[in-house]
């Protein structure tokens, strides 16, 4: 006889992050497959760093206003959240979609799903779940998206990406480097530090050398552009931020991503 689970919302975090006790897995009705839906059972679940507002409350949820997740990123306490997941077709009543299929859907957090075959994606052949909430979904259209249309570097720039260890920050990165611009990366830790160095970026730990030094030192002409994930005092030293500083030169631009370097609500 089949059974189906899902994850419960029970309290807010603290200051200090989420526990184990903040969730509850319960069981739940065993959905039936209607016309044009699928039957969709949850292998992989995309993990991502907003879901931290979304747990906040309103007050997290207003650090999203205007985005594609605005619809979403306030979760009611007592409620089964909704997030985006990697299934496997378990049973079809819509064509196109097959017993086995693997496929990507925004859908509550339980085993069994009935979905509306509108509302889901085949993973392409040879691509794994991970690639497809990492370095080919909404991380690469942050970084990748953020870096051409809006930073607009132009070759020969040099470009200053913080946070550059991250999933958004590599990708923009690479992104950078694709473009034709020299890549100074900022991160938090020796290892990643040496991961950047390893994948062609120049970096340097802004816990062991603040940001104004670290880019005095290791580009004393200034930098043209920066995709910034932090705030807080990189985004001071960015070149939108402070045109007059030294270290920007010549045309500056900047793309402003994320604010990990502001206090969580209290929520």
């Amino acid at each position: 006889m089949a059974t189906n689970r899902e994850w419960v919302f029970k309290s807010r975090p603290g200051p200090k992050g989420f526990a184990p006790s903040d969730f509850e897995l319960r069981a739940c009705e065993v959905p039936s497959c209607g016309e044009n839906q699928v039957i969709l059972a949850t292998h992989m679940m995309s993990m991502d760093p907003t879901m931290r507002n979304a747990m906040a409350g309103e007050d997290g949820a207003a650090r999203t206003q205007g985005s594609q997740y605005w619809g979403f990123m306030n979760w009611p306490v007592g409620s089964v959240p909704t997030w985006r997941i990697c299934g496997v077709v378990r049973e079809s009543k819509a064509p196109g979609f097959e017993k086995g299929d693997l496929c990507l859907a925004m859908v509550p957090w339980r085993e069994l799903n009935a979905v509306d075959a509108e509302n889901l994606r085949k993973v392409p052949e040879g691509l794994t779940p991970s690639a497809c909430f990492s370095c080919l979904e909404l991380t690469a259209q942050t970084g990748y998206c953020g870096v051409k249309y809006v930073a607009r570097p132009k070759e020969g720039d040099v470009a200053y990406v913080s946070g550059a260890a991250g999933a958004t920050g590599l990708i923009a990165c690479h992104s950078f480097k694709h473009l034709g611009c020299r890549v100074i990366g900022s991160a938090g830790s020796k290892e990643k530090v040496e991961m950047l160095k390893s994948q062609g970026f120049e970096a340097f730990n802004y816990k062991e050398e603040p940001v104004i030094e670290g880019l005095k030192r290791l580009c004393p002409d200034g930098i043209n552009v920066c995709f910034d994930n932090v705030g807080g005092e990189t985004l001071v030293w960015s070149p939108c931020a402070a045109p007059s500083r030294s270290t920007t030169r010549g045309r500056r631009s900047a793309g402003a991503c994320g604010t990990s370097s502001r206090p969580w609500p209290s929520a």
